[in-house]
């Protein structure tokens, strides 16, 4: 799912999000795949364009549900 952070904000509240569910979440932006629960992950990426996120495990679907408000 390709997600657009627009605000420091909405990365703090993304990792709340996502920290709550077990699966395992990968964040891409060109080249680079990072630890989707990682605050310095999400930094080090360029977030000036949409990022892809992938959620791995059983409860993947709940996790693309919960952040579809960020989708881009």
């Amino acid at each position: 799912m390709k997600i657009r952070f627009r605000s420091i904000n909405a990365i703090e509240e993304f990792l709340d999000i996502v920290n709550s569910f077990s699966a395992e979440i990968d964040i891409k932006s060109k080249r680079t795949t990072v630890d989707g629960k990682s605050m310095m992950g999400i930094f080090s990426l360029d977030l000036s364009n949409p990022v892809e996120v992938t959620a791995i495990g059983n409860e993947s679907e709940q996790v693309y549900e919960a952040i579809s408000k960020y989708a881009a």
